[in-house]
């Protein structure tokens, strides 16, 4: 099995798109791994700005990821 501190990442494609201003008292991003394995990851992002206790979607992403297996020490 590999672990998070034996894997390493590489960026093959990353798009992101801006929906609306970002305006608010907070903003949030969250990422999600919609599919992993040998080659390709694929993973999908939502970024949303809170203004009075209303959330709007800002700008979303799907970054493409290659993972790289570092060597045994």
């Amino acid at each position: 099995m590999t672990t998070c501190a034996k894997t390493g990442f590489l960026t093959a494609e990353y798009k992101i798109n801006s929906l609306a201003p970002t305006i608010g008292d907070a903003i949030e991003a969250v990422g999600y791994v919609l599919k992993s394995g040998r080659a390709p990851t694929v993973c999908q992002l939502e970024v949303c700005g809170f203004q009075d206790s209303r959330r709007t979607v800002v700008g979303n992403g799907w970054p493409t990821l290659i993972r790289l297996n570092t060597p045994e020490q």
